[in-house]
């Protein structure tokens, strides 16, 4: 069977299961497509053509002048550590991560 489809942080990722990516790039898609496993780059229709953000440098959160939240790790995995599958809520350090480094 294939693997079970992952939604993440509010995002219905339902349209992977009928392979109808368009490479639209946008929050939810973005996320939707790493938080599945897709990493590599992928020619859609009309030549169109996705590619993940990777992140080789991120910035880390300070809150009052101290360090809140390490996101070195970011940075592994060839820069998409981050695979979207926790830290949505806005306390979350892995949320607050991706506030500090959007794509």
């Amino acid at each position: 069977p294939p693997p079970k489809l992952v939604h993440v942080c509010g995002c219905d990722c339902s349209w992977l299961e009928m392979q109808r990516d368009d490479c639209k790039k946008d929050l939810c898609a973005d996320r939707c497509r790493i938080a599945n496993g897709i990493r590599e780059t992928q020619f859609c229709a009309n030549n169109v053509m996705w590619s993940p953000n990777r992140n080789f440098a991120p910035n880390d959160v300070y809150e009052n002048g101290y360090m809140r939240c390490n996101c070195q790790w970011m940075s592994a995995k060839n820069g998409l550590g981050d695979d979207c599958s926790e830290g949505c809520s806005p306390g979350d350090c892995t949320y607050k991560c991706r506030q500090a480094n959007p794509s």
